[in-house]
């Protein structure tokens, strides 16, 4: 439990006696389960509905039932405001995205030549799911949306164009790489793709891993030029770039979402070494433990990766109760 606030104190100021307000008290979370240690945890949608999968089967949770979407080997990434979702399947010996719409699941067939290497790595509101195609010639990605295909494009001259993420107004965040550099995180907002630079100067890494309808991005990016090896996590908001850092005494972190108003959550580290990993909320000012956020009942529970945020609050993602790693939800105590 976190500290309780200090009782408000009297302080004399000009003959007049205010009271100096109590710091609001910091939310609460309570965890559960959403299956067993043979599953895993994507995105959420605003009812608070997860992808993922169980037995390696693309799946649904929703507050205790659990639906299979169909019954090849794969992964559901992510899942929209309607229940449909995205992801990746390998039945057939392939490597192929799907859409799962009104019950019904779509195999999305490649765009650009390959065979058997696709994958759905989000959806927006109207159904539109964003692809990465190992095509040959390189990574590229495209929107598939009622049957047509509209390639996703980086800034002019950018090659291996990998999309990420896909917000509700169609723009979309991934990387591409500029002519002889390494990758960087781009933006297409209003079909116009932006780099947005790294934290480490031109020729450093970045990627970018999720952008909300008022165009903020989130991502990853090397600090040092020439290296990966001490990667934070970053929001990029009309041309800045801030670094989030990390929780400490950690160097490194990852965002893997972000909701509405710009809060981000991932993963970061409880330890110098970077072993041992935490899932993180970072409210636009803070990178804050959600381990030191768990109410009492949720005690046991260590959450290492936090992969989405609801527009409420809650936070799914992968986490440990006795031993056992399992996908979990996060439900804020007060909203």
């Amino acid at each position: 439990m976190p500290p309780k606030p200090a009782r408000a104190a009297h302080v004399a100021v000009a003959c007049a006696t205010a009271i100096a307000a109590a710091p609001a008290a910091a939310t609460e979370y309570h965890v559960v389960p959403l299956a067993g240690v043979n599953a895993q945890s994507g995105g959420i949608n605003k009812d608070e509905i997860v992808a993922g999968a169980v037995g390696f089967v693309p799946a649904l949770f929703d507050h205790g039932a659990i639906t299979m979407l169909g019954g090849d080997s794969g992964f559901a990434t992510a899942v929209n405001a309607k229940g449909n979702a995205t992801g990746t399947s390998y039945g057939g010996g392939r490597q192929h995205a799907f859409l799962w719409k009104n019950g019904t699941p779509r195999d999305i067939a490649p765009m650009f030549g390959a065979t058997d290497a696709t994958q759905g790595v989000a959806i927006d509101k109207d159904s539109g799911v964003l692809c990465v195609e190992s095509a040959p010639g390189g990574t590229r990605s495209f929107v598939f949306l009622e049957g047509r295909y509209t390639e996703v494009k980086g800034p002019p001259g950018y090659g291996y164009v990998t999309g990420a993420a896909i917000n509700d107004a169609g723009d979309v965040a991934g990387n591409a790489t500029p002519p002889a550099r390494t990758a960087h995180a781009f933006a297409r907002i209003g079909g116009v793709s932006t780099d947005l630079g790294a934290l480490g100067g031109a020729k450093a890494w970045s990627t970018a891993t999720a952008i909300n309808l008022a165009g903020v991005v989130a991502g990853d990016s090397a600090k040092v030029a020439g290296t990966t090896a001490d990667v934070t996590a970053f929001t990029w908001t009309a041309g800045v770039l801030k670094n989030l850092g990390a929780l400490k005494p950690a160097t490194r972190s990852r965002a893997l979402a972000i909701d509405w108003n710009g809060r981000v959550v991932g993963t970061s580290y409880a330890d110098a070494g970077n072993t041992q990993p935490r899932a993180f909320l970072h409210d636009g000012t803070h990178m804050i433990d959600l381990n030191k956020r768990l109410d009492a009942a949720s005690a046991g529970w260590v959450l290492e990766t936090a992969t989405g945020i609801a527009a409420g609050g809650a936070i799914t993602g992968m986490g440990s109760f006795g031993g056992s790693r399992m996908p979990y939800l996060a439900t804020p105590l007060s909203r």
